[in-house]
């Protein structure tokens, strides 16, 4: 559940609630409009460097608190990935990428070799950016939409947080939250016993200006 509500603020700024409800945006809220930049990876004269750049300048302008970027993520979709790594002026890299890193694309999936972002995610590192291709998806809903990258910084601070709130019980009041609460309720006839439980957060972009999508065309 808090994964998912992660994925949807990172997505599009939303304060996501397990029952559908939408709290607020952290975009619309606040007046702020989301960096978006066309990568053009159907053509295959684009500058992809050049709209690397154009990302981490972006970041490095609006980070607005001292920090410094150590690394930006590119969180992206099955299909911006395969866009990327099959540009023209993309492909030498990623074959020299592939090889140096000890990933065997014939005989084992790429990113899952020793030193590589586990699990199966694809990955590839290019111009500053780690690209990682991520297909995760919950009742029909992926958390990158199609053709899209979502870039985030490294090394900042406090830019990405979750707050937890107190249990909503008497006796929890004016207390520091925790991350889940569980209580068990045996009934009168001692023969059940009942289970309760409850997580209460807000997951928040202090800098949403700093979030950038890529988009494929």
């Amino acid at each position: 559940t808090l994964e998912v509500a992660r994925w949807k603020t990172l997505a599009d700024g939303t304060l996501y609630a397990p029952n559908g409800t939408i709290a607020g945006n952290l975009y619309t809220d606040f007046g702020i409009t989301r960096k978006s930049v066309n990568f053009a990876l159907g053509t295959g004269t684009t500058d992809i460097i050049g709209k690397v750049e154009e990302v981490i300048a972006w970041m490095q302008d609006n980070q607005n608190a001292g920090d410094v970027v150590t690394l930006m993520d590119g969180i992206a979709s099955p299909q911006f990935f395969a866009a990327l790594v099959s540009h023209p002026k993309v492909q030498a890299a990623y074959q020299y990428y592939t090889a140096t890193t000890g990933q065997q694309i014939q005989r084992s999936r790429a990113g899952n070799s020793e030193g590589v972002a586990g699990g199966l995610h694809r990955v590839f590192e290019y111009g500053g950016i780690r690209f990682t291709e991520v297909r995760n998806q919950l009742a029909g809903t992926k958390f990158v939409a199609d053709n899209n990258c979502i870039f985030v910084p490294r090394g900042t601070r406090d830019n990405f947080v979750t707050y937890f709130g107190p249990a909503d019980k008497f006796g929890y009041e004016n207390q520091i939250g925790v991350s889940a609460y569980a209580w068990t309720y045996r009934d009168p006839k001692n023969e059940a016993i009942e289970i309760e439980g409850q997580s209460n957060f807000i997951n928040l972009i202090r800098r949403p200006q700093m979030v950038v999508t890529g988009t494929v065309a």
